[in-house]
């Protein structure tokens, strides 16, 4: 019993995110973990971003069976899972290399041995276009309302993809007699990207604002560097 109380001490003062998860009374002192990072401390949200999750055993540990699991993304050579077993090394180590996903947040990682488990976070940020483009289902829109066209704004970054639910913003300028570009005509059904880095909105041409003629419509979105990166498309009122 002392040795048992011994060994929780340890698992409490040395390694931080420790835990049991089972019968403590059963638990062997041995079987003891923690966990580090050998890599990114953060990881972009492209979906091919990679760090190491790294298991630490004692030597003597007579568990090496090491499984590991994460809320966020996945684990490389598995096809995708959120799951994935390996047996430590001699010196006790076991190497998991954890995938990004394409949602931004934290991603709850954990290495449990036999009836210990050792848990941290990773956040996954939120990787921006790098590249903008846009399109429409028309080339014109009607004062009438009756002709609406569909905006669909295209993201893309190299390595990887765009993060999931990025936001784009959807404007539309006309010319005034003075030669000064303002706002003109409304968006609505706004959305976010999706999983191709595609986001649509429909734009009408029923407001006061606007007049029979040519129109820019304007697609804007961040950048990882906190810049802004914009694509411009031509349409016609009639």
């Amino acid at each position: 019993m002392k040795s048992i109380a011994k060994a929780l001490a340890i698992c409490a003062l040395m390694f931080a995110g420790c835990s049991k998860v089972e019968h403590p009374t059963s638990v062997a002192p041995d079987q003891i973990i923690s966990m580090k990072i050998i890599g990114p401390a953060a990881l972009l949200a492209d979906g091919v971003s990679t760090t190491t999750i790294q298991a630490v055993l004692p030597r003597e540990a007579t568990t090496r069976s090491v499984k590991f699991t994460t809320s966020r993304g996945s684990f490389l050579g598995t096809d995708g899972k959120q799951e994935f077993t390996l047996t430590a090394d001699v010196q006790g180590i076991a190497n998991a290399t954890l995938v990004a996903g394409r949602e931004a947040g934290a991603a709850n990682v954990m290495a449990t041995v036999g009836t210990f488990t050792a848990t941290m976070q990773l956040p996954e940020i939120r990787a921006f276009g790098q590249t903008i483009t846009a399109e429409t289902t028309s080339a014109f829109a009607t004062k009438t309302g009756v002709t609406k066209p569909v905006i669909t704004a295209i993201l893309a970054r190299q390595p990887g993809f765009v993060t999931t639910a990025t936001p784009v913003t959807f404007e539309a300028f006309q010319q005034g007699s003075d030669g000064v570009m303002r706002p003109a005509g409304r968006f609505f059904g706004i959305g976010t990207t999706d999983a191709n880095g595609r986001a649509t909105a429909t734009f009408a041409a029923d407001t006061s604002d606007i007049a029979i003629g040519p129109v820019t419509i304007r697609v804007t979105t961040p950048t990882d560097a906190g810049g802004m990166i914009a694509a411009d498309l031509p349409l016609r009122v009639e």
